[in-house]
């Protein structure tokens, strides 16, 4: 793997680190290289195609009630959306049916490796 392969995926882990994707598992969000583009090769489920912006819309967006974390959190998931779309070509996100839900962002490196992040979310 080149030194810029590993520049693009350890600066999302950076930017990843410690962050939950808000649902009632609050589950973290995950770093992969994937195989190719297709996101089915990490689920059985049926997927939904959804932009990056929309996946992220209810932990990007800043909210008058948000209190000091929670504006903090919402700034680094405007810099995790932004260095996805930015650094990621053809950046999708997807997003399975069901209770149960698997989520995926999927792009293309400049040094041509997929890669992206996914996580659960559970809505009841």
């Amino acid at each position: 793997m080149n030194g810029k392969h590993m520049d693009t995926k350890t600066k999302l882990i950076e930017l990843t680190k410690g962050l939950t994707f808000q649902s009632e598992t609050d589950a973290e969000l995950e770093v992969i290289e994937w195989k190719s583009g297709n996101p089915k090769e990490n689920t059985e489920k049926p997927l939904k195609t959804l932009s990056v912006a929309e996946l992220l819309k209810g932990s990007s967006k800043a909210e008058k009630w948000h209190g000091k974390e929670e504006r903090e959190q919402v700034k680094r998931f405007q810099e995790l959306q932004e260095f996805l779309v930015e650094e990621l070509e053809g950046a999708k996100a997807y997003k399975s049916s069901g209770v149960e839900k698997d989520i995926f962002v999927i792009g293309k490196s400049k040094e041509g490796a997929w890669l992206g992040i996914k996580s659960k979310l559970v809505e009841t």
